[in-house]
């Protein structure tokens, strides 16, 4: 099957999911021209084609698209091109640098009356790597025309990204697409590194080195890769030596140059003919691992490492030595040192080897470390400090993954040593992966404290008769359980969940024992007392401490008892609001703790103080009106509303219950309702289910919505060639315009910018086009109607537009005084003449308005003149034509 056919027949499958018969999915499919357009047209946006990648989706952190590719980059820089011809539409970070797509570019690609984008994610920032006072080497600007392989910008890990690589999308109308899967150079098999992303694999050396596109000279580097603050090597010879400053960590060499380094706190030399992007690779014998401090160099441009005594190790990017430089034998090469431990960046021994460590101890591994692979014979003793401090775990064999056993990915150094993990000693309690001791021993320890396990466990083999405090957070904090058994399931308790930072083991039973059950009888003597026309005064006798406090059950005029009211712990007394007059009320009280609820109190009963006459407020008014809001006031001619009162609305027909306003208010101040909407409103005291008259009623109509207001003042100030000048009056609510242009009638394209009231630049015309725009404004509630008139001009003057207004200002018998508007690319000019009829002859000459002189005419001849603007184009068409007889003649 064809990539577009694959696309189309998940399109069409998506369209029958979504309710639409097969007859209506091929009406839709056919029409669906801009999906095999962008199939057909779309590039790699590197410099040749990639195949789909069955490792690992290295440097991405997952966000929720599946309509996206992830190109494995390795390193930064590496040249990034558009995919196909369109304008730049935005470049910037949109969110700040921690923004899901890092640095990004998008470039909008106009076909006819279709859209569609390209997104370019986790870009470098643009800024110079080696020269920090440079600022910004933008590539391409806003609204820049770009073709299909243009150079656009470079690879980088900016954003939610853990390593370098391109996020690369295809939007139609604004919303990323899975056609991207369907482009022929994705070669997409169907196997996916993970549940959200597809990966391809920009291919670069198994060894990154440092980007090419630098300096002419070498120089060392602050940061890996050849990043950050820097220093240049000047050309010493082999003989002579000079010290660095501190903290380098990477070394740049053009082509043909030569360096010998040499640490100033190790025996070792080394003589490299290439850069060196990561000197914490142990380049140098002896050397911890970490960046050097300070190294020596000599470099010279006129010798090969082999030429200076230095022989190559197969397959290394550099040369090895040691002892004098510029004379003497060459020591043997030494033999590289036995891997015994590789590190991986991720589960499953994926991402390639990050560390290969040797037998002894290393700082190296400052990353995540999620996977190892440890020889037979040996162990590997990690730590979360620096120089084996803080807490510590012996592992021997293959680890897949570091937290199934209760040790985050995190590693500071390690000690890679002869011989097996020592066994425990003593009794242990073990946490495991899986419910009912199963799985891998994810944490095992005796007495004490521990940071150490993390992570999920599920169950917990402790010794008879000891216990365990467990923590949700490292340092004891978070939520926290004892435990004085072994537990076969964690989640079967209700108050637990599986998750677990840190722990303290105990060899005694300290567990707290259970709260006391709360005796069988409860509160006694209930008592209830109506102290207004709608509140009741409860009290009752605590019999416990309860420690879930007293539950008051209540009922109104018979009906369901409801329990919605509780007070805490040794409280004994409530005061209710019914919020109604005239209501029975019966009551009783339960207490609760953990154990369950107690038996109720006694039942008693009472009422609430009769309802009073109801009466209708007065001068009932509006004020305020806004686009979603009214301010409401009206006189309380009641002396004691018990409910409040009620605002109604009418519908039209009927009169519908609104909003309640509380007691003694006179007041409401109403939002949410709809803009540009009339509405009819009266209020009532109400008490409980009585009403009492309507006020009389107002009728006010909201502001008219924002997206009904069009833009006004819309017109070209002034315009070029290929720029335009527009302006307009700023649209009270507006977050943002969106401008329409059609260019020689076709069907109207638009781009959108934020909140201003003009536009000058660049529009995409040409000169001579026929050139309209329109504008609408974008509110909070939707898009306003382009405003009706439109504003047209013919984009000039052009290279190869006529000189305008040409005039004879004077003339005598035998000389001429001419005139004309400056051409704006005229180079010269070419004046044509005829005297009598005769046919036209020219002449030409320099930048000016103005011609007066003789011109070869005599007095009493009729005299015909045009003119043509001389520019880089050629000779422009001529111009109007003056005649006059030259005279007066003596």
């Amino acid at each position: 099957m064809t990539h577009k056919r694959f696309v189309m027949v998940m399109v069409a499958m998506l369209l029958v999911v979504a309710g639409l018969s097969f007859g209506q999915v091929e009406d839709v499919v056919a029409q669906n021209s801009l999906l095999e357009t962008i199939i057909s047209e779309v590039q790699s946006p590197f410099a040749r084609s990639l195949g789909i990648s069955q490792g690992e989706c290295d440097g991405h952190i997952a966000t929720g698209s599946s309509a996206a590719i992830d190109i494995r980059t390795v390193v930064w820089d590496i040249p990034v091109y558009a995919s196909a011809d369109g304008v730049v539409e935005y470049i910037g970070w949109a969110g700040g640098v921690n923004s899901s797509y890092g640095y990004y570019i998008k470039i909008r690609h106009q076909r006819g009356e279709e859209t569609y984008s390209t997104l370019y994610g986790h870009l470098s920032p643009l800024q110079s790597p080696l020269n920090n006072s440079s600022g910004y080497h933008q590539v391409v600007q806003i609204n820049q025309s770009v073709q299909a392989g243009e150079l656009i910008g470079y690879s980088g890990s900016t954003g939610k990204s853990t390593g370098p690589h391109l996020h690369f999308e295809v939007l139609v109308n604004n919303v990323a697409n899975s056609v991207v899967e369907g482009l022929p150079w994705v070669n997409w098999s169907g196997s996916h590194c993970d549940a959200v992303n597809d990966t391809i694999d920009a291919t670069v050396p198994a060894e990154p080195a440092c980007p090419d596109r630098m300096l002419s000279s070498p120089a060392v580097f602050q940061d890996k890769d050849c990043q950050g603050a820097y220093n240049l090597l000047p050309e010493t010879g082999s003989n002579n030596w000079i010290i660095t400053g501190g903290g380098i960590s990477s070394v740049y060499l053009p082509s043909g140059w030569s360096v010998i380094l040499r640490a100033s706190d190790g025996p070792g030399t080394i003589c490299a003919q290439r850069s060196l992007w990561d000197l914490s690779k142990d380049y140098f014998p002896g050397e911890s691992g970490s960046a050097n401090d300070r190294i020596g160099y000599a470099v010279t441009t006129h010798s090969t490492c082999q030429q200076l005594g230095y022989a190559a190790p197969t397959g290394w990017p550099y040369y090895e030595g040691s002892g004098a430089i510029g004379g003497g034998d060459p020591t043997p090469t030494p033999q590289p040192v036995a891997t015994v431990a590789n590190l991986y960046p991720y589960s499953g021994y994926s991402g390639g080897v990050r560390y290969a460590l040797p037998v002894g101890q290393s700082n190296d591994p400052a990353h995540d470390i999620f996977s190892a692979t440890i020889a037979s014979g040996y162990r590997m003793w990690v730590y979360h400090d620096d120089n084996l401090g803080g807490e510590n775990r012996c592992f021997e064999g293959n680890i897949s993954n570091f937290t199934d056993h209760g040790w985050g990915g995190q590693f500071q150094s390690v000690n890679v040593e002869q011989g097996g993990c020592p066994a425990p000693v003593g009794p242990q309690v073990k946490l495991f992966s899986v419910a009912n001791y199963g799985g891998s021993v994810v944490w095992q320890g005796g007495a004490g404290f521990s940071n150490a396990p993390g992570g999920l466990q599920y169950s917990m083999e402790m010794p008879s008769g000891w216990s365990a405090w467990t923590y949700y957070e490292d340092n004891k904090g978070g939520n926290a359980r004892c435990w004085n058994s072994s537990v076969a399931n964690m989640q079967d308790h209700e108050d637990w969940w599986n998750h677990l930072e840190s722990i303290e083991v105990f060899t005694t039973d300290v567990c707290p024992p259970p709260p006391t059950p709360i005796p069988s009888h409860g509160p006694q003597n209930l008592s209830a007392t109506p102290v207004s026309s709608h509140e009741v005064a409860l009290s009752w006798v605590e019999d416990h401490g309860y420690g879930g406090g007293t539950v008051i059950y209540y009922r109104v005029n018979g009906g369901a008892w409801i329990s919605s009211l509780s007070v805490g712990e040794h409280v004994t007394s409530f005061v209710h609001d019914v919020q109604s007059c005239g209501q029975a009320i019966d009551y009783y009280v339960v207490a609760a703790d953990i154990s369950g609820w107690s038996e109720p109190s006694n039942t008693v009963t009472t009422s609430t103080a009769m309802c009073v006459n109801l009466l209708a407020p007065e001068n009932f008014a509006f004020s305020n009106v806004g686009l979603n809001s009214v301010r409401l006031d009206w006189n309380n001619n009641q002396v004691n509303p018990y409910g409040g009162y009620l605002i109604s609305s009418h519908n039209g027909t009927s009169w519908v219950e609104w909003i309640a306003s509380g007691v003694g208010h006179n007041w409401y101040d109403v939002a949410g309702i709809q803009c540009g909407t009339t509405y009819t409103l009266s209020v009532q005291a109400y008490s409980g289910s009585d009403r009492g008259p309507r006020s009389d009623s107002v009728a006010f109509t909201t502001n008219s919505c924002p997206n009904s207001i069009p833009v006004t003042g819309f017109t070209v100030v002034s315009y070029t060639g290929t720029s335009a000048n527009l302006r307009w009056d700023a649209h009270p609510y507006a977050t943002g315009y969106r401008v329409y242009y059609s260019y020689n009638g076709a069907p109207y394209g638009s781009w959108t910018m934020g909140v201003t009231s003009s536009y000058n630049g660049a529009a995409g015309f040409q000169c001579g086009d026929n050139v309209s725009y329109r504008i609408s404004a974008i509110t909070s509630v939707g898009e306003t109607p382009p405003e009706p008139a439109q504003v047209s001009f013919t984009a000039g003057p052009c290279p190869n537009s006529p000189v305008t207004n040409f005039v004879v200002t004077s003339h005598t018998g035998t000389s001429a005084n001419l005139h004309w508007d400056a051409h704006p690319y005229a180079t010269g000019y070419r004046m044509y003449y005829s005297y009598n009829g005769a046919p036209f002859g020219y002449f030409d000459m320099g930048v000016t308005d103005t011609y007066n002189g003789a011109a070869g005419f005599q007095c009493g001849d009729n005299v015909s003149y045009r003119i043509s603007a001389i520019t880089s184009a050629g000779v422009t068409p001529q111009s109007n034509q003056v005649d006059f007889t030259a005279g007066p003649c003596q």
